[in-house]
């Protein structure tokens, strides 16, 4: 039975495990090899005995390792491998170099070897992050009573100005559809029997990026609903805001440093959102140099 490096500590010394993972980094000393294995819960260092001749594994190798829990330097458990069986040999020098990368530059590098970059610890946490958010996400809806609407990722029409809807060509015939650009107008009928709708869903626009955070491909929350007047949106809007990043705060503590993002706390003013007219906005606006005329 396949143990997990997290459930380790919670196990006895000389306890016999099965480690299902991937190296992480190999070293020797004298005729003792220290392999540090990964899985998706943690790392564990495993020694073995072998001739100084030995190969060592290539990182991102997948292996099988049967050993007993020990004790090593500093009471830091780690496996006595009694036997191991290689499921997967790594190329040589083809994985090593996400280990090192920022964020930024796995995101920016790894698009050609994107099975190897998602391997690394920055693009890890980030993807756990956002299953975390997501799931947040959806729970605070399903408590208000929104019910999740799958919409359609190719339309008819576009939702908004042509010049930024990416269109795709079906089939041999070649008809044209576009790729969403938001899931609204769906909502908006789907509304009328649901009485409230939600998409967690994928948006597609052809708009030149002005940032690494300007993508062509985005996913976000859209949700509609029946019978609320407008005072009633906003304050339904503030508690959704509110009340989803108290909970994602100790998400972002927990994750933000590793995926590369915020590292200092995730902090909401506690004082209510003002409500600004729009004649009071537009002045506003005008005063601080736009030129925005009303409507």
């Amino acid at each position: 039975m396949n143990t997990k490096i997290s459930d380790l500590a919670a196990m006895p010394v000389g306890q016999p495990v099965t480690i299902n993972g991937w190296v992480l980094r190999t070293r020797r000393h004298q005729r003792r090899r220290f392999v540090d294995i990964r899985d998706p819960t943690g790392t564990v260092q495993c020694v073995t005995e072998g001739p100084d001749s030995e190969e060592l594994l290539p990182p991102e190798s997948a292996l099988q390792i049967f050993g007993r829990i020990a004790l090593g330097p500093k009471d830091r458990l780690e496996i006595r491998t009694e036997s191991v069986s290689l499921a997967g040999r790594a190329e040589v020098g083809k994985v090593q170099l996400f280990r090192q990368m920022s964020p930024a530059q796995v995101a920016k590098s790894g698009l050609g070897q994107r099975h190897l970059a998602v391997r690394a610890p920055p693009v890890v946490a980030a993807m756990r992050f956002r299953a975390k958010v997501a799931t947040v996400l959806r729970s605070w809806l399903d408590r208000e009573g929104f019910i999740s609407v799958d919409t359609p990722i190719l339309a008819s029409v576009p939702l908004y100005d042509d010049h930024t809807a990416i269109d795709v060509a079906i089939g041999k015939s070649k008809k044209k559809a576009f790729l969403t650009q938001c899931s609204g107008f769906y909502l908006e009928a789907v509304a009328c029997g649901l009485d409230r709708a939600y998409n967690l869903g994928p948006s597609f626009r052809a708009e030149e990026g002005r940032s690494p955070r300007h993508l062509n491909e985005y996913w976000h929350v859209k949700a509609e609903a029946m019978w609320v007047k407008f005072p009633e949106i906003m304050s339904l809007t503030e508690r959704f805001i509110r009340e989803t990043v108290s909970s994602v705060a100790p998400l972002v503590a927990e994750y933000g440093p590793e995926a590369g993002g915020r590292k200092t706390p995730l902090v909401l003013d506690s004082r209510p959102f003002p409500r600004v007219q729009y004649r009071d906005a537009l002045a506003e606006s005008q005063r601080a140099g736009e030129t925005v005329v009303f409507g």
